[in-house]
């Protein structure tokens, strides 16, 4: 599958490759399209880049269920604690799930475009700038390139004072702005119940019982400090995953070393 993400300055293509194709062939061939492509950009654009994405796995996932209040309300110590896990070094990311998504709506009056002389494009366009980060070029500082932006500021206020037009009218009075849930993708349930889901992934070779280790006391922390109406599940754990395994070994070989000792002790 292919995905491309273009954005002021800068456009990303990612491709994910299907199980069992040869990944260095691949690579090959890929570098070789992005040189010769490479021919037909701008004298002023930076060379394109072949990059290999390393995938991150899941170390520990946790379910909270409980008062649906209580539930939503945990949305922003939730943030705080993502900043908090992925400070730790081999921590990949976070994902949340459970949560109600918001998104902007911004319903445009017809007559009041056309009071103002105003077309549907003329607010399209001023909305395409506004979402965009203002460049100021790009910076070498000795091993890369980097492009220089200022990024904008957000929110509905901020929308809501776009001036549209030659007559700069305000975007508030030519439409109606605000938030509204999107449609919900991922529904998480446990045991029947709504509830908010958790995970952490690790980079990859990372020591999974250490890191185990030094975020089981960050999670510990912050669970005790839940309110009441909120209950914590471990949902997966490969640390218990790997311990499992383990005693699993120990399990085998010291029965291996009992039947041992039992055929020996029979032969004396």
């Amino acid at each position: 599958t292919m995905k491309s993400v273009s954005a002021n300055s800068a456009s990303i293509i990612t491709l994910s490759l299907k199980d069992g194709i040869d990944y260095e062939q691949t690579m090959s061939k890929l570098q070789q399209e992005v040189q010769r492509s490479a021919r037909e950009l701008p004298e002023n654009a930076q060379a394109p880049e072949v990059k290999k994405l390393d995938l991150a796995f899941p170390l520990v996932s946790y379910m909270f269920t409980g008062d649906d209040k209580a539930l939503v309300a945990m949305e922003t110590s939730l943030a705080s604690l993502s900043d908090d896990i992925q400070s730790i070094e081999g921590v990949a990311g976070t994902t949340v799930k459970g949560f109600t998504e918001k998104q902007l709506m911004i319903t445009r009056d017809p007559e009041k475009l056309g009071e103002n002389r105003l077309q549907p494009f003329d607010v399209l366009s001023v909305l395409q700038q506004a979402n965009q980060p203002l460049s100021l070029g790009t910076h070498y500082d000795g091993k890369e390139r980097v492009v220089l932006t200022v990024k904008q500021d957000e929110g509905i206020e901020k929308l809501k004072q776009l001036q549209i037009g030659d007559a700069a009218v305000p975007l508030a009075k030519l439409a109606d702005i605000g938030e509204v849930a999107k449609e919900a993708k991922d529904i998480v349930t446990f045991d029947g119940q709504s509830a908010i889901s958790y995970t952490i992934f690790l980079q990859p070779a990372q020591d999974i019982p250490s890191m185990d280790k030094k975020i089981d006391k960050k999670m510990e922390q912050y669970i005790k400090n839940l309110p009441k109406e909120i209950t914590a599940h471990t949902y997966e754990s490969q640390a218990d995953n790997v311990n499992s395994i383990f005693n699993s070994l120990y399990i085998s070989l010291l029965i291996a070393v009992i039947a041992v000792l039992v055929v020996t002790t029979a032969g004396l």
